[in-house]
């Protein structure tokens, strides 16, 4: 299912008429598909968390999807490596240590306030459930 939103959002991209403050607002819930296939997928995790409360990798792959539609596409920094980057590479470290998560577009906090509301909610459901794993 997650594929097939992929391939419809691409599509959908590429024929966008909004505006650019709507898309800027609302970040990865611009689109009536994206709205849509967020209800349909979060339907779909709560119904195999009622089955499985206890799996780490449901409750990983729903909160890293609920992030997704809230937060957006991840930013990933590249990293050099080889030897004679060394140096480099603990400056790189040490600063990714500084700036753990970066996001490209998020959804505005104060319009999609209850979405906000409903991701943290999600972790602390995620943490009564897991109370012994780190996540």
């Amino acid at each position: 299912m997650r594929e097939g939103y992929n391939a419809q959002q691409k599509l959908e991209a590429t024929t966008s008429t909004l505006p650019e403050e709507i898309t800027s607002t609302l970040g990865p819930l611009a689109s009536p598909l994206a709205r849509l296939s967020l209800q349909r997928l979060t339907y779909i995790y709560e119904a195999a968390l009622t089955q499985f409360p206890n799996s780490f990798k449901l409750w990983k792959s729903y909160l890293n999807m609920r992030m997704s539609f809230v937060l957006g596409k991840p930013v990933v920094k590249k990293r050099a490596g080889g030897r004679k980057k060394l140096p480099e590479m603990k400056d790189a470290l040490e600063e990714a240590v500084e700036h753990l998560d970066e996001w490209d577009t998020c959804l505005d906090p104060i319009v999609g306030w209850e979405e906000w509301k409903s991701l943290i909610a999600t972790f602390e459901r995620a943490l009564m459930w897991l109370p012994k794993v780190c996540l």
